[in-house]
């Protein structure tokens, strides 16, 4: 069978990756796969241009217009795909018109996303689609709770963790990069990898380090880019902290920084199923980290990590400084690395998506 992976740009995200992944893995199950972006180039297209998968942009040169797929329909006519996977905000937003366009072919939506401000067509989708997939507990609430679908049409595909604890084994020696980037031997180092959006909540990462104690030797490493990072790094340049921040930028490899790191951090208002911590746990590394939707299937509180309420930036200080203890931190990791190795499994986790797919073929048919 043949599935379009539909995705807008082949930005430094989560679900990027994961669209990375699926085009690839899937057709290890019989699938033939095609990733269609709106937007030509991207931090990822390298990645996407190694791992062989069949790529095409609908914009000849990337004229920078989100959302904007010139010949999407023909070139999905002429790929003739059984189901169409709509991977974001943006081509999620493409579902009705596909829908009506494409009768015979299953066009599966995705949530994957903690934001509620979601354009029309997405939110229309998700009433009309025979099965929607959604990649967290948290995800299949707010389907029911806000937008109205049953819980019958709703199918539960967590994240692949695409990241291994050999990954990084030909990269940088772990104390060589934390030497690089201010940390010595006996420093925490907390690790955030995020883009940076407003719902990240990057600034609320410097009100918390500020309450750290000045005995504490910390480092603080943010990974990742987005329209954000100016204003964020405008902020730690003021701070009496500066030196201790590292903006280390988009990493297409975050698994060096993974080993070097102690704890992850995450202070982000909402959230999908989000992959650095699934990420991080496969590095037997520890989170301190806000309550939020999505993140406590992830951390569990008391052997994986420490959750602190959301907003509490006082609580979730003191949760760090619980953390640099090493042998408590030795005995979360090696818990999160055997949770990510289960709940988190690729090949598990791909089977589920071809079973969905499958699925939604299926009842696209008998309708």
């Amino acid at each position: 069978m043949r599935l379009a992976l539909l995705q807008d740009h082949l930005r430094a995200g989560g679900t990027e990756r994961q669209s990375l992944y699926a085009a690839h893995a899937l057709r290890s199950f019989g699938w033939q796969t095609r990733l269609i972006t709106f937007r030509p180039g991207g931090p990822l297209l390298p990645l996407a241009q190694r791992s062989g998968i069949e790529l095409q942009s609908l914009q000849r040169w990337d004229w920078h217009i989100d959302g904007f797929a010139p010949g999407l329909l023909p070139a999905l006519l002429s790929f003739n795909p059984d189901a169409v996977l709509l991977m974001g905000r943006l081509a999620n937003a493409r579902g009705p018109r596909l829908q009506r366009a494409l009768p015979a072919t299953a066009i599966v939506p995705t949530y994957r996303t903690g934001r509620l401000n979601l354009p029309a067509g997405f939110r229309k989708v998700l009433t009309t689609a025979p099965l929607v997939l959604t990649n967290s507990a948290a995800g299949a609430d707010r389907l029911r709770r806000l937008y109205s679908v049953s819980m019958d049409r709703i199918r539960l595909v967590a994240n692949a963790c695409l990241l291994g604890g050999d990954d990084a084994a030909a990269g940088p020696d772990p104390a060589a990069l934390r030497h690089r980037h201010g940390a010595g031997a006996d420093s925490l180092v907390l690790l955030t990898v995020a883009a940076f959006r407003s719902e990240k909540n990057h600034r609320a990462l410097l009100e918390v380090v500020d309450r750290l104690p000045p005995s504490l030797d910390w480092r603080l490493w943010l990974l990742g880019d987005g329209p954000r990072r100016a204003s964020v790094q405008r902020a730690a340049r003021r701070s009496r902290f500066a030196a201790r921040c590292h903006f280390l930028g988009f990493q297409e490899n975050p698994a060096p920084f993974y080993r070097a790191a102690d704890v992850v951090l995450s202070v982000s208002r909402s959230e999908g199923l989000p992959n650095f911590l699934v990420e991080a746990q496969t590095f037997g590394k520890p989170a301190a980290a806000w309550e939020a939707p999505g993140i406590d299937e992830i951390v569990c509180h008391g052997s994986t990590g420490l959750l602190s309420p959301q907003g509490n930036a006082d609580a979730l200080c003191e949760a760090i400084i619980r953390l640099a203890d090493p042998e408590l931190r030795h005995a979360f990791g090696k818990t999160a690395r055997l949770r990510a190795e289960t709940a988190f499994d690729p090949g598990a986790r791909t089977k589920d998506l071809d079973a969905a797919l499958r699925e939604a073929v299926t009842l696209c048919h008998s309708q």
